[in-house]
C-alpha cells in the first residue's frame, strides 16, 4: 500500500484517494481504451510497480483481456510509460502527464476481475466508466471515456508494445 503522497512525489501517477493498492489504471486513452486491474502497487527506486494485473484492452470490433504478474510506470524520455519485462516490451500508450490511478476498493475489484472471467465485457467498460467519470478532467458518454489530451495518447514507433489478441 502507498499513500497519495507516495504515489503523487513519484511524478509518475496521482491518486485522489489517501492511500491505494488494488487500484485501477486507465494505460491507452485513444483510439481504443486501455485498463489495467491491480491487486497492488509498491514503489522502487524511480518506478511504481504494478502487480498481479488483469488488463482489459476495449477496442470498436471487440475486447481483448490478459493478465501479466508485474509491470512498471517509468519515464521513458520525456513521456511517461507502462514497462513490462523490463523495458522489452511497453503497454500501450504513453503519456505526457501522470497516470491516474483509482484506488479500489475490495468489493471493487473483486467485481471488476468477476465481470472479466465471465466475458462481460459491458459490464467492466461500464464500471470502469464510472469510476472515472468521477476523477477530474475525464468525460465520457454512453460508450466512451475521454481523458485529457495529454494522456496516455502517445505511441512511440521505437516501442515494441504489447497488444493484445481481440475476442
Amino acid at each position: 500500500m502507498l499513500t497519495a503522497a507516495q504515489v503523487a512525489a513519484s511524478g509518475l501517477a496521482t491518486v485522489g484517494a489517501p492511500a491505494v493498492s488494488s487500484c485501477l489504471l486507465l494505460s491507452e486513452s485513444a483510439p481504443s481504451l486501455s485498463c489495467l486491474v491491480c491487486s497492488d502497487i509498491a514503489q522502487l527506486r524511480d518506478r511504481l510497480r504494478l502487480l498481479d494485473i488483469c488488463i482489459v484492452r476495449f477496442l470498436a470490433s471487440g475486447w481483448a483481456t490478459g493478465a501479466l504478474p508485474a509491470a512498471d510506470i517509468v519515464r521513458d524520455g520525456g513521456l511517461l510509460g507502462i514497462s513490462v519485462d523490463e523495458g522489452r516490451r511497453w503497454l500501450p500508450r504513453h503519456s505526457r502527464m501522470p497516470y491516474r490511478l483509482i484506488a479500489l476498493s475490495s468489493a471493487e475489484h473483486d467485481t471488476l476481475r468477476q465481470h472479466l472471467r465471465d466475458g462481460r465485457a459491458w459490464d467492466a467498460f461500464k464500471t470502469v466508466q464510472l469510476l472515472y467519470l468521477a476523477e477530474p478532467g475525464f468525460s465520457g458518454a454512453r460508450d466512451a471515456i475521454h481523458a485529457p489530451a495529454a494522456y496516455a495518447a502517445d505511441a512511440r514507433p521505437d516501442r515494441d508494445y504489447l497488444v493484445l489478441p481481440v475476442r
